[in-house]
């Protein structure tokens, strides 16, 4: 059995986050995983901040621009696959 918690980002247009809200705030210690569903635009300042445990990321062919800080703290070695539409 695989124990790996994968934080799953879906929605239309820019991700609304910053150093004070981040809705998985409680969980990323855990988060080791994140799949950012096609439509995402824009990764928020200080999304995935704190995420120590981050190791893979998924990154759609609509992101367009990664804010400030979004993988501040995140010291782990990071694989990361971007779509594209090519």
């Amino acid at each position: 059995m695989v124990d790996y918690t994968i934080a799953y980002i879906y929605g239309q247009g820019a991700m609304e986050t910053d150093a004070d809200y981040q809705p998985w705030a409680d969980y990323t210690e855990e988060i080791e995983g994140i799949f950012l569903e096609e439509g995402v635009t824009s990764i928020g300042d200080f999304a995935f901040a704190a995420c120590a445990s981050l190791t893979a990321l998924n990154l759609p062919s609509t992101l367009e621009s990664i804010g400030s800080n979004a993988f501040y703290n995140v010291t782990a070695d990071m694989y990361y696959h971007a779509d594209s539409d090519t």
